[in-house]
């Protein structure tokens, strides 16, 4: 083996060549040790020209060697973190059998293996310099309604090492911080309270967490990543953590029509409101952070205008006004520092109409069997039928109940009969209508009786 002992080297092709050279040299032949731990082995970020990062707990009783071919011509440089371009190369080594061992090596510095042109480039890192060293985790004054954040007392920061260019990396601790808090759960609309782990490269003196946390809970921090490696795991536990941060749920339901209502006009159950009466159910699911609850009903979507407040978490409501309205919650908690608020619910009824028919055929077969009148956000309602007597053989004060053509006593021959209807809309109109009503084709059998009768 050829070994050249001068003491330092200018290196301007070394960036140059990571473009070009295809690594030949195993990371195995690469041979640290630091006492009774393992050495940790770590890939480097790709844009810093490193083959390998290696981290030993300590430096008490570091080795360094490298395992090469008695043929080939070898030379070993150090860099700083200026990178490799002023490189020095070590002259302090020395050889048994094809063993080069690195004589006092140093951490916190990047190492070049120059095997006969063939490069590999490596930086050292001493964990004592990084020890992970947690003490309390606590609520900080920081927090606020979007983000949770928690003072971090102990030491967790980065841990940096430079590629060849010079340019800092920092290796990712792997800090995992476990709590719980609410999730959404899509299938039922509602939360659950579930675990969560969040992993952190490194920490100053703040964790920060967001989303918030929205459920009480202990926050438990530990690691790192190395010390796991070494089975020296640490870990904090926080005090119970109460939320202030708050968040709700709303679910806004039109209770269908149901298929007897098919002679309402223009009904479309895809949209809130329609035909008044209209009934809607709210229901909100807030997380344990909200104390006070309102629903707000205005006229304006700017909600300058506010006309109903209701506090329950779940009600039904009646509209019967012609005209928009627009719905909101809000929620909060105790102090009213933090508050959440839902989508705008727009509710729109429709001016009222009424179309009544004046001929039917009760023949049973499926066509235009029942007199009904077709109608639109009626409100009140009272309908009477006579017979050309004046005998009242049909009342109903429900818009949606139509007279098949029968009295009390069985079906009604054809002929001539006579409404009367009294009605209010939702936009305050009033209707008082009357006129005649021609049955024809009346089924024939030995239950028809004549009205006359």
């Amino acid at each position: 083996m050829k070994f050249t002992e001068t003491s330092r080297i200018f290196l301007p092709l070394f960036s140059s060549l990571l473009s070009l050279q295809t690594f030949a040299i195993s990371p195995d032949n690469i041979l640290i040790s630091s006492g009774e731990f393992s050495v940790i082995s770590e890939t480097p970020n790709s844009s810093s020209g490193l083959n390998k990062v290696y981290v030993v707990r300590n430096t008490e009783n570091l080795t360094l060697s490298y395992k090469f071919n008695p043929s080939h011509t070898i030379k070993c440089y150090k860099f700083d973190q200026r990178g490799s371009i002023d490189a020095i190369q070590i002259s302090d080594v020395s050889i048994e059998g094809n063993i080069l061992k690195i004589n006092n090596p140093e951490s916190e510095c990047g190492y070049i293996i120059d095997d006969d042109n063939q490069m590999f480039y490596f930086w050292l890192i001493d964990y004592s310099k990084y020890q992970f060293t947690p003490e309390s985790i606590s609520l900080s004054s920081k927090s606020d309604c979007n983000c949770t954040m928690l003072d971090f007392n102990g030491y967790a920061s980065p841990i940096y090492y430079y590629g060849v260019n010079g340019r800092r990396f920092n290796l990712n601790r792997a800090l995992k911080l476990s709590y719980t808090s609410l999730d959404l759960d899509e299938n039922s609309t509602s939360f659950e309270i579930r675990n969560f782990d969040r992993s952190y490269e490194y920490i100053s003196d703040v964790i920060s967490i967001f989303p918030p946390v929205y459920s009480s809970t202990s926050f438990i921090l530990e690691g790192d990543a190395f010390l796991n490696r070494w089975n020296e795991q640490k870990k904090v536990t926080s005090p119970i953590y109460f939320p202030i941060s708050v968040i709700a749920e709303t679910k806004v339901k039109q209770l269908n029509e149901s298929e007897e209502n098919s002679n309402q006009i223009n009904s479309n159950s895809e949209l809130l409101g329609g035909n008044a009466p209209c009934e809607l159910s709210f229901e909100v699911t807030t997380s344990e952070g909200v104390i006070h609850n309102e629903w707000q009903f205005s006229s304006d979507q700017d909600f300058e205008n506010i006309i109903y407040r209701i506090n329950d978490k779940e009600f039904d409501y009646t509209f019967i006004d012609e005209g928009k309205t627009f719905i909101r919650y809000i929620g909060s908690n105790a102090d009213g520092s933090c508050e959440t608020i839902s989508d705008v619910y727009e509710v729109a009824i429709s001016t009222s109409e009424l179309k009544v028919p004046n001929i039917f055929s009760p023949n049973n077969d499926g066509i235009n069997d029942e007199w009904k009148i077709s109608y639109q956000s009626i409100i009140k309602y009272e309908c009477w039928i006579y017979d050309r007597y004046g005998k009242e053989v049909f009342h109903t004060s429900d818009p949606n109940k139509g007279w098949s053509g029968k009295s009390n006593n069985g079906n009604i021959k054809s002929g001539v009969f006579y409404y009367m209807i009294k009605a209010q809309g939702s936009d305050g109109k009033n209707y008082n209508l009357s006129g005649d009503i021609n049955i024809i084709s009346s089924k024939s059998s030995s239950s028809i009786i004549d009205s006359e009768k």
